[in-house]
């Protein structure tokens, strides 16, 4: 997991290259993906991190993309103004988009 981590950080941050982010990113598990960006988060506390799981969304919404982004926020991004409203707002999508999902509910 280091080196994901190092290749993702270097592509975003270092490189600035959004694009090749998303790519980097496209394939992981969402386990791993939801883990990733909250750890980096984290540990830089860049709202691009958040950015880079709405362009997953945009292009593939998926309730687990959203259960990500909320999570990010509500973990990693708090300290930044509405982040909690917002992550309420993803979670909601989630339960609208798998609503079977009682795991989603509590």
């Amino acid at each position: 997991m280091g080196k994901l981590l190092e290749e993702i950080k270097h592509s975003l941050e270092n490189e600035r290259d959004f694009n090749k982010t998303v790519n980097i990113l496209k394939p992981l598990d969402e386990e791993v993906l939801r883990e990733a960006l909250i750890c980096l988060a984290i540990d830089s506390q860049n709202m691009n991190y958040y950015f880079l799981i709405l362009q997953l969304i945009q292009e593939n919404e998926t309730w687990t993309h959203h259960l990500t982004a909320s999570r990010l926020l509500s973990v990693s991004l708090v300290s930044f103004e509405g982040a909690e409203n917002i992550a309420l707002n993803h979670l909601r999508r989630a339960i609208e988009l798998d609503n079977d999902n009682v795991e989603l509910k509590l």
